[in-house]
Formats: C-alpha cells, structure tokens, sequence
C-alpha cells in the first residue's frame, strides 16, 4: 500500500515536470468589489493571475453592464512581459471602439521561446461609471496556454462595481409667487426662465453646468424656476459636500433635471445630512435636522410647519397650514433690508427674468417693493 502511494507521487510530480501544470491557476479580478460616488471619477479593477505554471499565452473575455459602466481603456500589465528570455509580448484588445461595448476581450502573448510561472498583472482595465446601479464584472470566457499551446487548467474569480445613488425628496413652497396652496407659473408660462442654471454669478458661485433643452419648459408648465440644493454633514457651510442646482414645480416638490424624479447626487447612501434650500430671491432654509438620504429617501415637507426648518421663525405662515420660504433677498445677503427695496426701484417696470422681481409675476413692480417692505430686517437662520 505504501509502495503504492509513494509510486502516485513520483507520476504526479513526473507528470507536471513532462506535461505543465496540474494545479488549476487562478485567474484574480483584483478590488473584488468598490463604490463610487460620482460619474466623473473613473475606476479599475487589476486582472491577475496566480499560481501559473508555464504561461505562454493568456485570452480572458469580460463582460459588464454597459448602461451602468463603460470601459475607457486597458493598459497591459508586467507578468508576461517580465520573461526569463526578455522577449516583447503582442498585447491587443477587442472591439475597437471599449466604450460602446458590454463585454472585452484582452489577448496576449510573449514573442519568443519563454513562459513565465507564479503569480503577476495581466492588464488593468478602466471604466467610466455611467449610471448608478450594480454591475458584476466577470469573466465571460478564458484560455491560458502554455509554449506547447496545451490548455493551462484555470479558473476565474470576479468583481462588482457599485455606482451609488442618493436623491434628495423635499417639498417647500416660495412666499412670492404662493397663492392657495400652489404657485404661479407665470416665467414657464411667459417664456422667461432661463435654459441654464442661474447660480454662477455672485453671491452663490456655483460652477454646475445643470441645463436643459430649448424645447423643455413648454413640455414641463408646472415648474415655476430654478432652485439651489446643498448637504451639509454638519449645521456650519463649512460643512458642504455637495451642491446641485434643480427644479421647483408648482406643487411644492424640487425634481431633476428631467423634470420628475427626486433630485439625484452621488454622495454615500445611508448617511444623515442637513438639506439646504436656496433660491435667488428669496431667505434660504435648512432641515432642523439631518436626514439619512438613499435611493428612495422618503419625502421630506418642510411646508407643514416651522419645526421642520433650522432656527427660529424661518419661513413665513402662508395660512392654510403651509409654511414657505421668505421672499425679498433680492442681493442673496441673507437679510431682507433697503439694498433690496432699492434694487427694486431702480429695476421698476422691467419685464422677465430679474431677481427685483420678488413674486415671480414676469414684472418688477411697486408690488415689489410692497412685499420687501413687509419682510424688512428678516434674516436667514441657515448658517
């Protein structure tokens, strides 16, 4: 018995010394799984190998959901190239066109009488998060062959790309252009609101490049204009993170920039912020507390009462039981004062898109100035 267990031995190593391997190689997607939160930073996964005996060539087809990510490129890594004969090694990938592609072939080979063994990079791919949602990125097919083109026996592991969503669900209602539960359309309606975000200039400096078609307003008459978004970690501005510009329909809820859904921002999922509301004419609010966002975060309605704004006495009692922001901080200083009532006055009768024109009627008019009087020395309670 014991001869016969010792002459199993001697064929097994015999036979890998003649044949090439016999254990199976491990072919490695290396993070195995990672987050992003943002559409603009790319991420790569390093396709290994380990445990290889003899490597001449390798051929590894991954697939992946294009819709969620796309490849931008592949760089060939150093195993194969890193030869005991220092041959060159022939590298080349299919489609042409990665980016438009769900699934990528990687071929390579060395040029020359030599194989590598143990454990090295094949190639680092790179994709663009297009979309949020969960892709797996697997290996759809794989051949590893050794200098006598006999099949290397392999298998595969793989990775999943997350790209995370959260969206902000909130309902708020503007004192200027408010009347029985709703509010005015009249610059959709009009022909006034501006194709591009309107939060550049000062005092807000935001560089977002949110916009939309020519063709959209007279598709979506229910918005009424552009508001800003913030989340804060904490209750300071200093505690920022993120910043979006979006829409205000007439109902009170803020949407995308397709003019439905919750307004998204790719910040960690399940973590609690303070949401700041801004708009161009008007004191800006924050929660009175910090909300944990998701991807269906439940709706947050500050318009049902004081206590869902930060500070005291931040919005304005509309009757009814609605609750909305204070109008009349034409210069975005934070205090609705005489600098405002006099911006009014030297824009009086101007007709379109003025932040003079504090109910949203279309007209800088004695209306105006009417209103800023009746909210004067008002201030902001957001930090």
């Amino acid at each position: 018995m014991i001869k016969k267990y010792f002459f199993l031995l001697i064929l097994a190593f015999t036979s890998k010394l003649m044949f090439g391997q016999v254990d199976t190689a491990l072919v490695t997607l290396t993070p195995s799984s990672q987050t992003v939160y943002s559409l603009t930073n790319p991420v790569s996964i390093q396709v290994g190998v380990e445990g290889v005996v003899g490597l001449f060539a390798i051929s590894v087809t991954l697939s992946f959901n294009n819709s969620i990510v796309k490849c931008q490129n592949i760089i060939q890594g150093n195993f194969l190239i890193n030869n005991p004969g220092s041959y060159s090694t022939f590298f080349e990938t299919f489609p042409e066109d990665l980016s438009s592609s769900d699934s990528i072939t990687v071929d390579q080979s060395i040029l020359g009488y030599s194989s590598v063994s143990g454990s090295g990079e094949i190639f680092e791919i790179t994709f663009m998060p297009f979309a949020p949602g969960r892709t797996v990125v697997d290996v759809m097919s794989l051949s590893l062959r050794d200098i006598n083109n006999m099949e290397i026996p392999a298998k595969a592991g793989s990775a999943e790309i997350n790209v995370s969503l959260s969206v902000v669900n909130v309902k708020i209602f503007l004192e200027g252009p408010f009347s029985s539960g709703t509010m005015l359309t009249v610059l959709n309606s009009s022909g006034y609101l501006p194709l591009v975000q309107p939060y550049s200039s000062a005092p807000w400096y935001y560089s977002g490049y949110e916009s939309v078609a020519a063709n959209f307003f007279p598709t979506q008459q229910d918005i009424v204009d552009w508001v800003l978004i913030q989340l804060r970690t904490g209750i300071s501005s200093g505690t920022t993170i993120a910043t979006r510009a979006a829409f205000l329909k007439n109902d009170g809820t803020i949407v995308d920039l397709n003019g439905v859904s919750p307004v998204a921002f790719f910040v960690p999922t399940n973590v609690e912020y303070h949401i700041v509301i801004k708009h161009r004419n008007h004191l800006s609010i924050m929660s009175s507390v910090s909300i944990p966002l998701s991807v269906s975060t439940p709706l947050y309605n500050f318009t049902t009462g004081q206590n869902k704004a930060y500070g005291t006495n931040s919005m304005n009692d509309l009757g009814g039981g609605d609750y909305g922001l204070f109008t009349g901080d034409i210069d975005g200083s934070g205090v609705v004062n005489a600098a405002d009532r006099s911006q009014v006055w030297n824009q009086r009768n101007l007709l379109g898109y003025y932040g003079t024109d504090v109910d949203l009627s279309g007209t800088v008019d004695a209306g105006d100035r009417s209103t800023i009087w009746n909210n004067r020395n008002l201030n902001t309670q957001v930090p």
